[in-house]
């Protein structure tokens, strides 16, 4: 009797044994997402890859199903493919197609993709997000996307033009020309202008020079910021006995603040450290110690308006032993725009050398040492007026050139030796005409360049239109400078207010990553009013 129980315990055990080994676990797989969730535009597809791994001998057809969470189907206009693969004895790698059609509702859906086979089973959670078209206006903000505002100073049949912004996660702050002042206005989340921001929604910070009434090209770009205290700081010019460059200081109430300076607002006068001239700043970089400024200032009376990048205090004090002073003496030079870049700074503008205007770049290393500086005659005739760095050294600049009877808009690369990349658009250039469409040549022109987070290349501006006048417009551009077809039609988002012309002077993206446009539209007394507009990225 004992040998027959031990027998029997013997023979379960090597039952177990054998039962037990993996050559005989049941046929299983391993389902393996590449993510666990996907953004799809209304209008497009997505995908996200998967790997299915066959175990213990797994083999044949796994059907794969994506439902909502709690089991119920996708909302309408949501679908995917495939529903099943063949999976053999190897690991089988394949995409899965989420399709947002173009009236899919918007939203984020929680959901759960199962694999199943016979009486194998696996389920995966998986988020779906249906956001709406790139390079669509973002119908949460303001009036469907467009934001206009007029009258800054209370004058009514004056214009208001924004050339500068910086936007926060609920606000934005714009730095515009009203009735011939310089002035800061906050709009809030909302898109409306804050009325209790300054005197009404704006801050005066000084008179300017009269343009005249078709002169629209008042050249700041990056020339506001917030800065790490949560301040306003502003760049600019403002008319003293010449135009003295400026530098402003807001508290985020909009009231000046007073412990910059005296009042909050600082003018310079001789920059370059010549003879008292012509100053302008044009655009601000907030540095460890203090702010950097490109502008120009009247050297002296052989060198007249040269390109400066000057250092300033934390308090507006400046370091005039280490103001960087570049252009052709004897003609007008000035730098639009300023970048931060690997190891150091660059600055783009325009330079005259012989009375005939080119594109000019310069750069600086850490101490604002000059390192390069360059003609850049793929803007010949017109300007540089925007820059950015593009990442991986080198830089981004927009602007335009003359094509013999108007402007063609034109985005080059810069590589970090100073030469142009030649793996963008055609031998380093993007050069676009008719950009609004119209089929008439006119003049097309680019104001300000950004990055977004996909490395893609953003560009704002306006481009002529007949019947329109100017259309504003925003193209973005793959790295590769082809247009990017999924954004707008065919790459470009055009803008007509309909009564007239409408540009935009710089755009920006906000910490949700959505893109903001601001500049001007023609309203019906033919007068411009500011006007701020929101995208989809």
């Amino acid at each position: 009797m004992t040998k027959r129980i031990a027998l029997t315990a013997l023979l379960a055990a090597l039952a177990l044994l054998v039962t037990g080994c993996p050559q005989n676990l049941p046929p299983d797989f391993n389902a393996i997402p590449s993510a666990s969730s996907v953004q799809v535009h209304q209008g497009d597809s997505e995908t996200v890859g998967l790997r299915i791994e066959p175990l213990h001998g797994f083999s044949g057809e796994v059907e794969i199903s994506l439902k909502q969470s709690d089991g119920s189907d996708l909302p309408a206009g949501i679908s995917y493919s495939p529903t099943s693969v063949t999976v053999g004895d190897q690991p089988l790698d394949f995409e899965l197609t989420v399709t947002a059609s173009d009236t899919a509702p918007v939203g984020v859906y929680q959901a759960k993709i199962t694999f199943s086979s016979g009486k194998v089973e696996h389920s995966l959670g998986f988020a779906i997000e249906v956001v709406p078209p790139a390079g669509t206006l973002d119908t949460s903000f303001a009036n469907g996307g467009v934001s206009v505002v007029n009258d800054l100073t209370q004058v009514q049949g004056e214009d208001d033009v924004a050339y500068s912004l910086t936007a926060t996660a609920d606000a934005v702050y714009l730095l515009v020309r009203s009735n011939d002042q310089l002035m800061v206005a906050k709009l809030d989340a909302d898109g409306a202008l804050d009325t209790g921001f300054g005197n009404s929604g704006a801050t005066n910070l000084g008179p300017l020079e009269a343009l005249a009434t078709d002169t629209l090209d008042f050249d700041l770009d990056r020339a506001i910021l917030v800065n790490l205290a949560g301040k306003l700081v502003a760049t600019g010019y403002v008319v003293g006995a010449n135009e003295d460059m400026l530098l402003a200081r807001l508290n985020s109430d909009g009231s000046l603040d007073t412990t910059f300076g005296s009042t909050g607002v600082i003018t310079y006068d001789a920059v370059a450290g010549g003879v008292s001239g012509n100053d302008r700043g044009y655009s601000l970089l907030q540095t460890a110690s203090g702010y950097l400024v490109a502008g120009m200032s009247y050297a002296d009376a052989t060198a007249v308006e040269q390109s400066v990048v000057a250092p300033f205090t934390a308090d507006g004090t400046i370091d005039a032993t280490t103001v960087a002073v570049s252009g052709s003496n004897g003609y007008y030079d000035a730098s639009y725009s300023l970048a931060v870049g690997a190891g150091g700074y660059a600055a783009a503008g325009e330079t005259l050398p012989g009375g005939a205007r080119n594109g000019f770049l310069t750069t600086y290393d850490a101490s604002y040492n000059l390192t390069g500086s360059q003609e850049l005659t793929a803007f010949a005739g017109g300007r540089v007026r925007s820059l950015v760095a593009s990442g991986d050294g080198g830089y981004y600049l927009a602007g335009y050139n003359y094509n013999g009877s108007n402007f063609d808009l034109v985005v080059a690369k810069v590589l970090s030796s100073g030469g142009l990349d030649s793996a963008f658009g055609n031998g380093g250039l993007v050069v676009l005409d008719e950009v609004a469409g119209g089929g008439i040549a006119g003049s097309d022109r680019a104001f300000s360049v950004a990055v977004d987070g996909e490395g893609r290349v953003l560009v704002a501006g306006r481009s002529f239109v007949a019947g329109h006048g100017d259309d504003l417009i925003v193209i973005r551009l793959n790295s590769d400078g082809s247009l990017d077809g999924k954004f707008g039609t065919n790459g470009v988002f055009s803008y007509d207010g309909g009564n007239g012309d409408d540009g935009a002077f710089e755009l920006t993206l906000d910490p949700s990553g959505r893109i903001v446009v601001t500049g001007y539209t023609t309203n019906a007394d033919g007068d411009s009013d500011l006007l701020t507009l929101r995208l989809n990225p």
